[in-house]
């Protein structure tokens, strides 16, 4: 059973995109009862996927390289660059650099 203050954490961070075994790790905690708390809480897998693809596109406008996200989620800065570049999802490193368009 997870204490309280645990499952506050581990919520957060699932809605920050940490797996399940970062989020374990993190809260010194068994990875099969972060997971079963996750489900309980109805996030699922891809919730979390895009959770994480949201918080890194607002680091990386704050001015974080790929490779400190990189470090923060614990994961190869080719990981990060590859989640990123999913066309599914319209994402541009140069249309990131060059900030909102003007219009009108």
């Amino acid at each position: 059973m997870l204490s309280k203050e645990v499952q506050t954490k581990a919520t957060q961070l699932f809605k920050l995109g940490y797996s399940d075994a970062f989020v374990a790790r993190e809260l010194d905690s068994q990875y099969q009862q972060i997971n079963k708390f996750r489900g309980q809480l109805n996030i699922t897998k891809e919730m979390v996927f895009e959770y994480r693809h949201k918080h890194w596109i607002a680091l990386l406008k704050q001015g974080k390289s790929t490779q400190e996200i990189a470090d923060q989620y614990g994961m190869t800065e080719r990981s990060v660059r590859v989640t990123l570049w999913d066309k599914k999802k319209d994402f541009s490193f140069v249309k990131l650099r060059r900030g909102p368009t003007k219009t009108g």
